[in-house]
């Protein structure tokens, strides 16, 4: 019987019956194997050309609708997803050879791209699987450099291997979300931070929160800017911080802490106007959206929830 296959949709169809935006259709026409794709990507043999109808199925209505999409492929890519049938037949006549190349051109891209992580993901493994194999006193006697030459901090901060895998999966998803911002333009970051410190204050550390990351990455908060001293008061030496913690030697202000995440973006590659904003004008996400649940919670007429059971 084999899996369905989904199709995202470039434009959102809309609902007949409710009205809702129907974003993509499944279909077994392709691998059969789960796979999302988009158009431009590659769905078949070199030698396809074809078009599949699909009919379209709407989650709010729980139920297939008597209105149907139809994909069109030329040379095994996903040229576009239409509405009538005439409408694909009209893409395939049309599409030109120079199309279907920068087509292939950004599907090599996405290929290596693909490769890169796969390598990263086969690193990180077997590195993980030697470090959490050694000895606690084996481990303490490499030395910074060969503790960099590790996946590094996702290993020698965690305590365990879940922990490793956590913080590794974070940071990956976190590089993918900075990456795609780039892609589509945008230009600038808004972060904020819950804590009241004053200003001038040398041992402090602020959990900041950009509301797009935290809610890609399921992080309570993205950044934590802490002071040198407060880094050595907790005995956690740099190598152990883990990658999202941005040591500082300056004192507390809102210029130190934007520029400090400002650094390390740029350290990462990454070039956008930080701006902060009070949390009463933030979307809210991750540790605030937590803290926003917590007052309207009941205590009285409640069980103790941990915070991070909420």
């Amino acid at each position: 019987m084999g899996m369905y296959d989904t199709v995202h949709f470039d434009k959102p169809r809309e609902c007949p019956q409710c009205g809702e935006e129907i974003r993509a259709v499944q279909t077994k026409k392709f691998e059969k194997l789960l796979i999302h794709y988009r158009v431009g990507d590659c769905v078949g043999h070199a030698e396809e050309s074809r078009i599949t109808r699909e009919k379209l199925f709407c989650d709010n209505c729980s139920e297939h609708l008597e209105k149907h999409v139809y994909l069109a492929v030329d040379r095994g890519i996903l040229l576009g997803v239409t509405d009538t049938r005439e409408e694909a037949e009209e893409l395939l006549r049309t599409a030109d050879k120079e199309k279907l190349l920068l087509m292939y051109h950004d599907l090599y891209k996405k290929y290596r791209e693909e490769q890169k992580s796969k390598r990263q993901y086969e690193s990180f493994l077997k590195q993980a699987q030697r470090w959490f194999r050694k000895e606690k006193h084996k481990k303490e006697e490499l030395s910074p450099f060969e503790k960099s030459l590790l996946s590094s901090k996702h290993l020698v901060s965690a305590e365990t291997p879940l922990q490793a895998i956590e913080s590794f999966l974070s940071y990956q998803e976190l590089m993918n979300a900075l990456e795609e911002f780039e892609e589509r333009g945008k230009t600038t970051l808004d972060i904020y931070w819950l804590e009241d410190m004053n200003e001038g204050e040398e041992d402090w550390s602020v959990d900041v929160l950009q509301d797009e990351l935290n809610k890609r990455c399921n992080t309570n908060w993205t950044w934590t800017v802490l002071h040198e001293t407060r880094a050595e008061a907790d005995e956690r030496d740099k190598d152990r911080l883990s990658y999202w913690n941005i040591v500082t030697e300056e004192k507390y202000s809102k210029k130190a802490v934007k520029k400090a995440v400002r650094n390390w973006l740029e350290r990462k590659g990454y070039e956008f106007d930080i701006r902060v904003i009070p949390p009463d004008e933030a979307e809210g996400s991750g540790l605030f959206e937590k803290l926003e649940e917590l007052e309207k919670k009941d205590f009285d007429s409640m069980d103790y929830e941990r915070l991070e059971d909420i």
